[in-house]
């Protein structure tokens, strides 16, 4: 699988990415603060952002029950 990070905005409603366009029917994961203020990703953040959705892509996942378990040991 690969995997892109890049930058967008929202413009009208609509995302709009800097760069060159993603292919039509490209399925996209979108991550976006709440608004208050915009954050950008270091290389090392974007590149452990893409290491763990590929986990995730390869099932590589706990469900919501061992999460709790993790928590409430911490």
């Amino acid at each position: 699988m690969n995997v892109r990070v890049f930058a967008a905005k929202v413009i009208h409603g609509t995302i709009v990415i800097e760069g060159d366009p993603l292919p039509e029917g490209a399925n996209v994961t979108v991550v976006a603060h709440d608004g208050v203020e915009d954050f950008t990703l270091s290389n090392d953040d974007q590149a452990e952002l893409i290491a763990r959705i590929a986990s995730v892509d390869a099932g590589d996942t706990i469900d919501d029950k061992e999460l709790r378990a993790r928590l409430r040991r911490q």
